[in-house]
């Protein structure tokens, strides 16, 4: 298989072997969420869609076509291993060429197999297909079209009332503290949460550790102040991956800083007006990456190690909850992705 790894789980659906997670054995290996599959039909591997969390030790077993990944271990940001009860329901990918979203590219491949017996494409009805590729399984591509099973947390924040945020990507609901006021219709991609400045912030649980793999994280912003934070990872190795330096509101990205400073651009965000804002950690070149509306405006000159932390995220203030890292202003629209999106891809998103 692609990637070599130990303790790892494996369940079957509709004739392919899915092998989920594991650990590279050695005193400093990394944990891994990769999932790929095995079709023995065409003797091929394909990747799909990562597990949220990088866990060696789980166990695998099918339900009604749905594969649930269940217990194993994780590590800590000192490197030790903690067992965990998360459990996590992976749907059969409609992904067919693996390159974490599906569009036309995935229907042409159903296209060009029209009418035969070819098992990457027999998805209908699910979960085993019935042995030839026809409208059953256009009707399944359908339901999934447009999905990108690379967003592996995604905060709409268009809720009108409560005090949860939730993810409609997976599992990470976020709590709202200090009553921030929500917006049904004053966000830059329809509601938003306003953020008083003074104590109101939202927590999530833990999304992913930056040591692991690349990762890519954008929000719509408009308002804030110079030092104020849009977005932390809480915990000893925790830092700000979205915020403003302290002197003229500029975007910056305090990841990995404790080692390898911060990283500022000269893109003043904090004029009033809504801006796309985004961080990409490019675990290839080692380098983190600033966004504004979808351009590039900084990145680092040398390699930047990802520094391990196993915290949940603070959306609109620092770790510490310091005082003067309270956001002042209008938050939209949340994502986190576990891939270094392509610069075309950025620009799309910022539209």
């Amino acid at each position: 298989m692609p990637t070599a790894r130990y303790l790892l789980g494996t369940s079957v659906v509709g004739g392919k072997i899915y092998a989920i997670g594991g650990w590279r054995h050695s005193a400093s290996g990394p944990l891994y969420s990769t999932v790929e599959v095995y079709d023995p039909a065409t003797d091929t591997w394909t990747k799909e869609g990562d597990i949220p969390v990088p866990t060696a030790g789980l166990s695998t077993s099918v339900v009604d076509g749905k594969i649930y990944a269940i217990g194993g271990a994780l590590t800590t940001h000192n490197g030790t291993f903690v067992h965990t009860s998360a459990v996590y329901a992976y749907d059969i990918i409609i992904d067919f060429n693996g390159d974490g979203i599906v569009d036309s590219a995935d229907m042409c491949i159903m296209v060009d197999h029209w009418g035969e017996d070819y098992s990457l494409c027999d998805i209908g009805p699910m979960p085993w297909g019935d042995g030839i590729v026809d409208v059953q399984d256009l009707i399944v591509l359908a339901e999934h079209l447009f999905e990108d099973y690379r967003l592996i947390a995604h905060w709409q924040l268009d809720e009108a009332e409560g005090s949860i945020t939730h993810d409609s990507a997976a599992y990470h609901d976020g709590t709202c503290h200090g009553q921030p006021l929500w917006q049904p219709v004053g966000g830059k991609v329809e509601g938003a949460l306003a953020f008083d400045g003074t104590d109101d912030y939202v927590s999530t649980p833990f999304v992913l550790s930056p040591a692991d793999a690349a990762f890519s994280v954008f929000a719509w912003i408009k308002g804030g102040a110079p030092g104020q934070v849009i977005i932390s990872q809480t915990g000893g190795f925790g830092a700000t991956w979205l915020g403003t330096n302290s002197s003229e509101g500029k975007l910056m990205t305090g990841l990995s800083d404790m080692y390898f400073g911060a990283l500022e651009s000269e893109s003043v965000i904090t004029d009033g007006q809504w801006h796309h804002v985004g961080l990409v950690y490019d675990l290839d070149a080692l380098h983190r990456h600033l966004y504004v509306d979808g351009v590039e405006v900084t990145v680092d000159s040398d390699y930047v190690a990802g520094v391990p932390s196993d915290g949940g995220l603070y959306i609109g203030v620092s770790k510490d909850l310091d005082a003067g890292s309270f956001f002042s202003g209008l938050i939209d629209d949340v994502r986190i992705y576990n891939q270094a999106l392509s610069a075309e891809e950025i620009e799309e998103l910022a539209r």
